[in-house]
């Protein structure tokens, strides 16, 4: 849930706690709070470490894989309509798998406070808490509309690829797929968290490795090799020679680097 709260309010730190340096920023300090082995005064600061690194992440998957493939095959209907897909997926999965319960709230403000100046951001304690209760009353409304049997018409219409394909295992990006790049990445943060280097820096790829089919269209996001980093990556240091695809002849295809969403993205789309 948090940060989300910060967009209903237009605060700006509803989108810098989404990204890696302002995660790093409290991952440094709990290594410098706190001693090892990790005790209970640290367990509450980790899973919130945990849970910021992996709603950024799953944002950025969803998005990159999912919400993109949407944006194709959804185009002429839900975006050309000006529609939210987040807002039809989010009733549609909660249909499919049952609604969240609301977490009962706990939010390091004093510590964030001090994060957030760091990033030049202002920021208190009840602005966040502000920010909280709007999306516990949206997760609510959520509940509320899918336990009652609520229409969904109106977002199956408006998106029926994105609704359709939630569960679609051949489909990148679909929550399932999400849970898999976050546990991965909750391994390499637990491994910074104690000093140590993560094993890798490429955490997987799209398609798998070994995996065919990959579209002949150029245009289709299914013609493109995706790649899903442990950490961030800065556009200025990707230089074009990083990359090079080959056939089976080895006769080189050229691509063009797309950083998902620029800077501190972890997901490349390698595009012919």
């Amino acid at each position: 849930m948090f940060p989300d709260g910060g967009y209903p309010i237009g605060h700006p730190y509803g989108e810098s706690a989404h990204w890696e340096p302002l995660q790093t920023r409290y991952l440094d300090w709990i290594r410098s709070t706190f001693d090892l082995p990790y005790d209970r005064a640290a367990a509450p600061h980790i899973a919130f470490l945990m849970g910021l690194g992996s709603h950024g992440l799953a944002d950025q998957t969803f998005d990159a894989f999912y919400l993109d493939r949407s944006q194709r095959y959804d185009a002429d209907l839900g975006w050309a309509e000006g529609l939210s897909m987040d807002e039809a997926t989010d009733f549609k999965w909660a249909s499919l798998r049952g609604t969240q319960t609301v977490p009962e709230r706990w939010i390091p403000d004093e510590v964030l406070t001090e994060i957030f100046a760091q990033e030049g951001i202002e920021v208190d304690g009840e602005t966040m808490h502000q920010g909280q209760g709007l999306l516990e009353l949206a997760i609510g409304l959520v509940t509320v509309t899918t336990s009652s049997d609520g229409d969904l018409s109106r977002y199956e219409e408006a998106f029926p690829w994105a609704t359709e394909n939630l569960e679609n295992p051949d489909v990148p990006g679909i929550p399932d797929y999400e849970t898999e790049v976050v546990a991965s990445y909750w391994l390499s943060l637990w491994e910074q968290l104690h000093a140590r280097d993560p094993s890798t820096l490429i955490d997987r790829t799209w398609p798998v490795d070994g995996g065919y089919g990959l579209a002949t269209d150029a245009t289709s996001p299914d013609a493109r090799i995706s790649i899903v980093f442990q950490q961030g990556l800065l556009s200025a240091e990707l230089e074009p020679d990083f990359f090079s695809v080959e056939d089976s002849s080895g006769t080189d295809h050229p691509v063009d680097i797309w950083l998902y969403y620029g800077d501190h993205s972890h997901i490349i789309h390698l595009v012919p």
